[in-house]
């Protein structure tokens, strides 16, 4: 229900004219790290990534971080929150096993502040129709 409850509000924002840059299931790490593997400059993609409107990150933790990638993450996430800027963030992972994806273990307290103090949280739960199995 994360992604879809994410996208029903996204097609809100964009039926209203908000410009939106959605990343699903690690599309965001997956650009983060072509970015900063390629001859792309990262300073201008964070920019345009600290300035857009809103963006969206789905599965945020879907996989382990770099330092560099979590790093980057952080001031992203940190400048958006400075700059007044939504951002929507869904994950599978608590805070535990969130923080358990980050190097710095400063760094992964300071975000999870962060997260804390800006953001709301949303949780979902399972439908009847999820816990159906079939076989």
């Amino acid at each position: 229900g994360k992604t879809r409850t994410m996208c029903l509000l996204l097609n809100r924002l964009i039926r209203y004219r908000v410009k939106v840059k959605a990343f699903f299931h690690g599309s965001f790490y997956d650009e983060l790290l072509e970015v900063i593997r390629s001859e792309k400059n990262l300073r201008r993609w964070k920019a345009e990534i600290i300035e857009y409107p809103v963006i969206a990150i789905d599965d945020l933790f879907s996989e382990k971080l770099t330092e560099r990638g979590e790093a980057t993450l952080f001031e992203i996430i940190d400048a958006r929150i400075c700059n007044q800027r939504p951002t929507i963030i869904t994950t599978q992972v608590t805070k535990k096993e969130g923080s358990l994806r980050f190097h710095s273990v400063k760094r992964a307290e300071a975000f999870f502040r962060r997260l804390n103090e800006f953001f709301d949280a949303i949780p979902t739960k399972r439908t009847k129709q999820e816990e159906i199995t079939i076989g």
